[in-house]
């Protein structure tokens, strides 16, 4: 499971020491965590055009593309959202447009 190419290692975290020159292998390596429980986040939501953010709290810890669950700050609801960066999550549901 020796890995040959250095893209496959980016976003990830080894649990081991490794040395110089030696071979890394994929049993060894674990998805680095982006976004941990209590750090604040921005929530994003796109629809087309239009992008809204918002002030959020990580109820959850995450690595990129983790479902996690996050307070939005402003209204106290609880939603889920994919972790896209170190401060970035986007919502899982986008809601319903009100007729």
């Amino acid at each position: 499971d020796a890995l040959a190419s250095p893209q496959a290692v980016l976003g990830m975290t080894s649990r081991r020491s490794v040395r110089a020159g030696e071979v890394v292998r994929e049993g060894w390596l674990v998805r680095s965590t982006l976004v941990h429980r209590g750090a604040a986040v921005s929530i994003v939501a796109r629809s087309g055009a239009i992008e809204v953010t918002a002030a959020g709290e990580a109820l959850d810890a995450g690595a990129r593309d983790a479902i996690i669950r996050v307070r939005n700050v402003s209204n106290g609801k609880i939603l889920r959202a994919r972790v896209l960066d170190d401060n970035t999550v986007e919502p899982v549901e986008t809601p319903r447009a009100i007729p």
